[in-house]
């Protein structure tokens, strides 16, 4: 009989939900907590070190996401299974987690006894869901099998194919779409599991072939130079006015409907513009508006209230985000 405890990770950026998994795991015969991390890139620093069987990761972290993180370890290491905890139960999310290569996905509110089981039931190979979840997966699967080909991938790997299609190498497409070419190799591995095929020609008649090729909608992706100054000129006017990134949670489609641009338009603004993806953008704005309450904090208000404050939804991530921004921590800097 295999005594051997099944290894479990933590990476949630709320410290009293983190500090739950773990005591609940201690106090677990045949778990051990092999780690707990309030950012990816601190998990993904760590992941060959510590190899767990089991992850238990948040969706919307600082920095790289929760999906993009499970994205790039599945890349890394297939045994390891990825249960999704979280508040996010729209389809949207569910898919794109999914997509990514989790295997289960729980709510925030599932009792502990249950996150023990669901532990159990993916190291026997099953998938363990909240109920509502398990409803809207079925239902989004049942829509996605009528898609064709060009609406399996994600509007980015759709890029990826438009520019094979235009002769673009790998490294080209690195430099148009302002990314590292090891992410391009990412991309097409994704598009030829995902199609099925083998090779790039295969990949681009698959997509070509399809009647309501979303490859249309990208066509000549990159956006035109009129509209990205528009849309920056929207986005700058939008922050420097009402400053909405201070908002708990603030997401790239909330910032597309606040412009009145559609969502790759914004997100290649940003990354044309600003340098930086949208999370890092955000995190550098919301830093910078801490450092101008810090200088001038008075005994009203704490370091933690100034974190809240600058939509920051723990002292954790608010610290995690200053250091890598600063590379200090804000008592530090508060004291120089």
């Amino acid at each position: 009989m295999n005594t051997k405890p099944i290894t479990v990770a933590i990476v949630e950026d709320n410290n009293e939900i983190r500090q739950r998994f773990v005591s609940l795991f201690t106090e677990t015969e045949h778990i051990q907590c092999v780690g707990n991390y309030f950012t990816a890139e601190e998990f993904m620093s760590e992941f060959s070190s510590i190899n767990p069987m089991v992850v238990f990761m948040d969706v919307h972290l600082p920095g790289v996401s929760g999906i993009e993180c499970i994205e790039k370890m599945k890349e890394e290491s297939h045994q390891t299974q990825f249960i999704v905890y979280t508040v996010f139960e729209n389809s949207e999310v569910v898919l794109d987690a999914i997509k990514a290569g989790a295997t289960g996905y729980l709510l925030k509110n599932t009792p502990s006894e249950k996150l023990v089981a669901a532990v159990e039931e993916i190291i026997r190979g099953e998938s363990p869901m909240s109920g509502s979840i398990a409803a809207k997966v079925l239902k989004a699967f049942q829509s996605e099998i009528r898609k064709p080909e060009s609406k399996l991938l994600s509007s980015r790997e759709n890029e990826v194919v438009n520019l094979l299609s235009k002769g673009y190498r790998y490294k080209d497409i690195a430099k148009e779409l302002i990314i590292s070419p090891e992410t391009v190799k990412t991309h097409i591995r994704s598009i030829y599991e995902k199609l099925q095929v083998n090779n790039s020609i295969d990949a681009i008649n698959k997509t070509r072939s399809a009647s309501e090729s979303q490859c249309a909608r990208y066509a000549h992706t990159h956006v035109k130079v009129q509209e990205e100054q528009l849309c920056f000129a929207a986005i700058e006017s939008l922050f420097a006015s009402e400053k909405p990134y201070l908002t708990e949670k603030y997401s790239l489609s909330a910032l597309s409907k606040q412009v009145g641009y559609p969502l790759y338009v914004v997100s290649q603004t940003i990354n044309r513009r600003y340098k930086v993806g949208f999370f890092e953008l955000i995190n550098q704005l919301r830093i910078n508006e801490s450092i101008n309450m810090l200088r001038n904090m008075n005994e009203k208000i704490s370091i933690e209230g100034v974190a809240y404050e600058c939509g920051f939804c723990s002292r954790s991530s608010f610290y995690a985000a200053f250091k890598k921004l600063n590379g200090v921590t804000p008592t530090e800097f508060m004291q120089l």
